[in-house]
């Protein structure tokens, strides 16, 4: 299992490293394309059960449920109100 690559901006070669990833052009890699594409078709099929194998897998949550991963909508609108309104229109707009 990959680790998460963890930069600490203290350290010497911060710069050099974080360009490095940045240079990185995700929209090239078609294994990127490929596999995102199969995690898509495999929720689509599987709904909830496959959403939580791949949050479990992905963001190490080892004990969660569909229901755990659902946000009320009265917490979107909290979120959203709590923005400044620049930010807020930006979120909109997208």
């Amino acid at each position: 299992m990959a680790l998460i690559n963890r930069l600490d901006s203290r350290d010497p070669g911060f710069a050099s490293a974080l360009s490095k990833l940045l240079a990185f052009e995700a929209t090239e890699d078609e294994s990127i394309d490929r596999a995102a594409a199969g995690i898509l078709a495999d929720v689509r099929t599987r709904g909830d059960a496959a959403l939580v194998e791949y949050t479990q897998r992905f963001d190490r949550m080892p004990h969660v449920s569909a229901d755990t991963l659902e946000i009320p909508k009265a917490d979107w609108h909290a979120a959203l109100a709590a923005l400044p309104a620049a930010q807020r229109d930006a979120l909109q707009a997208a």
